[in-house]
């Protein structure tokens, strides 16, 4: 759906649809990535996080929130909402 000259992993669909999550290095860095279904030109990487590519972000049913396994800048690998 979205093209990338690297590799696009671990596409995660809010429940109603309108979002979509996903880890890519189409910039050279490994991040994660956001963008509303309906408007493609609001894709953009989440700052200040590196994500974990091995399991995908887990929506919450009311589709506002999610979970993401990584790391901030000089933190420790966890969960982050």
């Amino acid at each position: 759906i979205l093209e990338s000259s690297g590799s696009n992993l671990l596409p995660a669909l809010s429940p109603d649809g309108r979002q979509v999550v996903f880890v890519s290095d189409r910039t050279g860095d490994t991040r994660l990535w956001w963008q509303d279904t309906g408007q493609p030109e609001s894709l953009r990487p989440l700052e200040g996080f590196v994500p974990f590519p091995r399991y995908p972000v887990q929506w919450h049913a009311d589709g506002q929130r999610a979970l993401a396994i990584g790391r901030s800048p000089g933190q420790r690998l966890g969960v982050y909402e």
